[in-house]
């Protein structure tokens, strides 16, 4: 005789989406990162509350959006501080 199948909590589907939104980041940059951490808050409170699997997409989901977000920033405010650097260095020298 077989043992009776253990029954397998369903995936959260909204960690999934966040785990690939911020992957996109490669083609989409902040465009992807951005909602991938809001889907990924919204996966764990969803997670906590029913007991769906998918906990560790959400995180992952999560770190991802929140570094790839920050360095979107970082590069963002050294282009800023670039053409600042530029345009004050041309003033001087004009």
């Amino acid at each position: 005789m077989h043992a009776p199948a253990s029954p397998t909590r369903p995936h959260n589907v909204l960690a999934w989406v966040s785990l690939g939104l911020a992957l996109s980041f490669v083609v989409l940059g902040p465009i992807g990162s951005i909602p991938a951490i809001v889907c990924g808050h919204l996966a764990r409170g969803q997670i906590r509350r029913t007991g769906d699997q998918g906990g560790a997409a959400a995180l992952t989901g999560l770190i991802l959006g929140y570094v790839f977000t920050g360095i979107a920033v970082l590069g963002i405010a050294a282009y800023v501080a670039f053409v600042a650097f530029v345009v004050v260095s041309e003033s001087a020298i004009g």
